[in-house]
């Protein structure tokens, strides 16, 4: 299901898990309030997360952040109404 919209955290929530703390960090540290662009960023921190992880036996040089765009997109969509909220338009 495609959306889009503004991203915003709900206030006095903190993440619980790395992921968690990877949507935090994109919504406060990088300013991250449209719904596309976070998956986008979710989807390159999880590659990134993937090769300090070793995952070298994975292809994943050919397909990018592509690969974890659906990934990217369940996060966000599950941690609507507990870490953060989406405003669609």
């Amino acid at each position: 299901m495609k959306r889009g919209g503004r991203v915003v955290l709900i206030p006095g929530r903190s993440p619980k898990t790395e992921i968690g703390e990877i949507v935090h960090a994109g919504v406060t540290t990088r300013k991250i309030c449209d719904y596309n662009e976070l998956v986008k960023y979710i989807a390159d921190e999880l590659l990134a997360l993937a090769k300090r992880r070793d995952a070298w036996v994975l292809d994943i040089g050919m397909w990018g952040p592509k690969i974890y765009l659906r990934d990217a997109k369940k996060i966000v969509n599950s941690l609507d109404g507990t870490l953060i909220r989406t405003e669609t338009s």
